[in-house]
């Protein structure tokens, strides 16, 4: 049976018109003295509260109404309700949980959220940071037991707790992005030793360990380019030297290149470069011929030693 929680009367959910007030600060957890609690519990607010809320998952999982959808929110997650939205929630005694809690209002708390990469949407993915969670936990004491200067004590505190998140979203963030780009890079070296081969984006995806769209996604993120292109870029460069060393026809040039069909791969030639490969293996080599007859022959004088 579950305990249903609402806070319309919460003398605590007011929007602050100073630049960061924390309305109120805790902690919820299944656990009290090592032992379950006796009921499971759901925290209900159809019109949401005047103020911010942010739940930062220590331990365990609970289950949070997010954009019409449940979802079951983990360890190292935020949990993020801004003004007026919707809350609803619900933890389970039977399963260990352990969720740190803040409720924050001011003019520039969206500031702060923005700076921290908490500008948009409702989840993010800090991943367990003992010292934030230590902060919000001072937060707590310090609430308690009201000290003087108390307040300046907790919003430096939750400022800090709020910088520690963002930089550990950012560097997750940031290794994510260096892995990927490790990743494409290693296919790009495979393409270009294997560009003669009939390759897939579906195959290269693969070696990738991504799906076939976020491997086209990164790709471009990288390269600026689809596979396909990057490709047929490397294809085309080839046939262009390869051409220009004269020594191979236009069909051969084909067949090294990849294609076994000379006319598809002149199509291709032509829609790269303009012109066909036959018309650019003449153009190249009747402007080198124009090149060597433009050079001016040496003039032997009659002593032997030769002037230009």
């Amino acid at each position: 049976m579950y305990v249903i929680y609402d806070s319309e009367r919460d003398l605590t959910n007011v929007a602050a018109n100073v630049p960061l007030q924390i309305n109120s600060c805790g902690i919820n957890t299944t656990r009290r003295s090592g032992r379950p609690t006796d009921e499971d519990v759901l925290v209900r607010r159809p019109a949401g509260r005047l103020d911010y809320q942010l739940l930062y998952m220590v331990s365990g999982h609970a289950d949070y109404l997010l954009d019409g959808e449940w979802q079951t929110v983990g360890e190292g997650k935020i949990v993020l309700y801004r003004p007026q939205v919707p809350q609803f929630y619900r933890t389970y005694s039977q399963v260990p949980m352990l969720c740190r809690w803040v409720h924050f209002s001011g003019t520039e708390a969206a500031s702060l959220l923005e700076e921290c990469g908490m500008g948009q949407g409702n989840l993010f993915s800090p991943g367990l940071c003992p010292a934030a969670e230590a902060l919000l936990k001072s937060m707590v004491v310090e609430i308690l037991h009201r000290e003087p200067m108390y307040r300046i004590v907790v919003e430096s505190q939750f400022r800090q707790a709020m910088a520690l998140f963002g930089r550990q979203m950012a560097q997750r963030k940031g290794s994510v992005a260096s892995s990927s780009r490790q990743r494409i890079l290693s296919i790009v070296e495979y393409m270009n030793r294997h560009y003669f081969e009939p390759l897939q984006t579906e195959e290269l995806a693969a070696r990738c360990g991504l799906s076939k769209y976020h491997f086209i996604h990164l790709f471009r993120m990288c390269m600026g380019m689809t596979p396909y292109s990057y490709l047929i870029r490397i294809r085309m460069e080839r046939a262009e030297t390869l051409l220009q060393t004269g020594d191979m026809t236009v069909q051969e040039v084909a067949f090294v290149c990849g294609y076994n069909d000379p006319l598809y791969f002149s199509r291709a030639f032509s829609r790269h470069f303009g012109v066909s490969p036959t018309d650019y293996k003449q153009r190249f080599f009747s402007e080198n011929e124009r090149k060597l007859l433009s050079i001016p022959k040496p003039v032997i004088p009659e002593n032997g030693e030769r002037k230009f």
